[in-house]
C-alpha cells in the first residue's frame, strides 16, 4: 500500500481530499498560535517500562514538542500525531503525553498485518480537541493493524474517529464526546458521529465511553 499522511484543519468544506493540505500549519505551531494554546504535560509523568527498564514507547508526542525533533525521548517529542504516524513503522509505538492537542490527523495505507502500530495515551488521559472547527480527530483509510488506546476526542465537527476500508483496527479505553454536531463533509453523507466505521473488517471497539455525539447518527455504521 502507498503510505500517505495528512494533518487535518478543516473548519469548512465538502471534500476531505480537497481540504486536507494543512500539514505545514501543524508542523510550525509557533506561526499559527494553535498549539500555543495547548496545556502543558504534567510535571511528573509515569512512563510504562519494559522488563529491561526501558521505555515501552518508540516515539513520543507532547503539547510542547516539535516535529523538527526526532521524537524518541520526552525532551525531543513530536508535536503532531500526523507526523508521528508518518514516522512510526509496524511494531513501533507512539506514547502521547498528557495535555491538550488542538489538531487532527488522517492516515492512508499505513500498517502491516505482521505487527501493530500502537498509539497510547499516558495518564492522565491526553485530549485531542477540535475546538469546534476541525472536522475529524483521527481518520484512517486502508490502514492495517492499528491500536488506539487511552485518548479522548472532543469538539470535532464531523467525527471524533473515523475508519474506512481498514482492517485489524482496535479502539480501546477512549473517551469520545461532543463530536459530530455540525458536519462539514456532507458530500460523504456524514451526519455527525463519535466513532464512524465503514467498509472495514476486524474492528475491535472495547471499553470506550462514547456520549453526546450527533446530532442524528445513522442507525448503522457510526457509533453515537
Amino acid at each position: 500500500m502507498s503510505r500517505k499522511l495528512f494533518a487535518l484543519l478543516l473548519p469548512f468544506g465538502f471534500s476531505l481530499m480537497g481540504l486536507i493540505a494543512c500539514q505545514a500549519i501543524f508542523d510550525q505551531p509557533e506561526k499559527t498560535g494553535l498549539l500555543e494554546e495547548t496545556s502543558t504535560p504534567q510535571a511528573i509523568i509515569q512512563i510504562p517500562l519494559t522488563e529491561g527498564g526501558n521505555s515501552q514507547f518508540t516515539y513520543y508526542l507532547s503539547p510542547l514538542g516539535s516535529d523538527q525533533n526526532d521524537g524518541t525521548t520526552l525532551a525531543t517529542a513530536f508535536a503532531t500525531l500526523g507526523h508521528a504516524l508518518q514516522v512510526a513503522q509496524p511494531g513501533e509505538s507512539i506514547g502521547v503525553l498528557p495535555g491538550t492537542y488542538v489538531q487532527g490527523a488522517a492516515a492512508e495505507g499505513i500498517g502491516s498485518a505482521t505487527a501493530p502500530i500502537l498509539i497510547q495515551g499516558v495518564e492522565p488521559t491526553p485530549v485531542f480537541d477540535g475546538r469546534r472547527t476541525i472536522t475529524i480527530g483521527l481518520w484512517c483509510t486502508q490502514c492495517v493493524n492499528l491500536v488506539v488506546d487511552n485518548l479522548a476526542f472532543t469538539n470535532y465537527t464531523d467525527a471524533g474517529i473515523g475508519v474506512l476500508s481498514s482492517t485489524q483496527i482496535t479502539m480501546q479505553n477512549l473517551v469520545v464526546y461532543e463530536n459530530g454536531f455540525a458536519a462539514q463533509l456532507v458530500g460523504w453523507g456524514f451526519e455527525g458521529y463519535g466513532i464512524d466505521v465503514d467498509s472495514s473488517t476486524g474492528i475491535d471497539i472495547l471499553n470506550n465511553h462514547v456520549y453526546h455525539n450527533g446530532p442524528n447518527p445513522r442507525p448503522f455504521g457510526g457509533l453515537g
